[in-house]
C-alpha cells in the first residue's frame, strides 16, 4: 500500500510513525467543559447537543491522517470495527475524525488501547 498524503505525496516510514503515535485524543464527555468536539452549525442550541451527548461517554478525535495511512476504505471499516470493539454500547460519528462513543465499561486507557489495537489489526489485513 502506497500511503500518500492530500497532495499526492508519499509519506515516508517515520511520518508515518509520527501519525500513528498520536492517533486518538479521547475525552471523557462533561456538558460542562469544553471537551466535546461538536461541530454544530450555527443554529444548533446549546440545549440539543446536551440533549444529544448526554448518553455518550466520550468524544474520540481520529488524527485525519489515519486516513491517508489507511486509505479511505479501510478508514471507513474503521469506524465500523470501533462500533464492534466489546464495551462500545453506541457511536456516533459525527465528522471523518470525530466520534462519540458510549462505552460506561471501559476507562480511557482501556478504550484507547482498543482503538489502537484495532487500527493496528485493520491496517495489517490484506487490502
Amino acid at each position: 500500500m502506497t500511503n500518500c498524503d492530500d497532495d499526492g505525496a508519499t509519506l515516508t516510514a517515520d511520518e508515518v510513525v509520527e501519525i500513528e503515535d498520536g492517533l486518538f485524543e479521547i475525552n471523557r464527555i462533561s456538558l460542562n467543559e469544553d471537551a466535546i468536539f461538536f461541530d454544530g452549525g450555527a443554529d444548533e442550541e446549546e440545549q440539543d447537543i446536551e440533549d444529544l451527548l448526554s448518553d455518550y461517554t466520550y468524544s474520540v478525535w481520529i488524527n485525519d491522517a489515519a486516513e491517508t495511512v489507511l486509505g479511505k476504505e479501510k478508514f471507513q471499516l474503521l469506524i465500523k470495527r470501533i462500533a464492534q470493539i466489546e464495551g462500545v454500547e453506541r457511536l456516533l460519528h459525527e465528522d471523518t475524525e470525530i466520534l462519540y462513543v458510549k462505552a460506561p465499561m471501559l476507562d480511557e486507557d482501556e478504550l484507547h488501547n482498543e482503538l489502537r489495537n484495532t487500527y493496528f489489526e485493520l491496517k495489517s489485513e490484506e487490502a
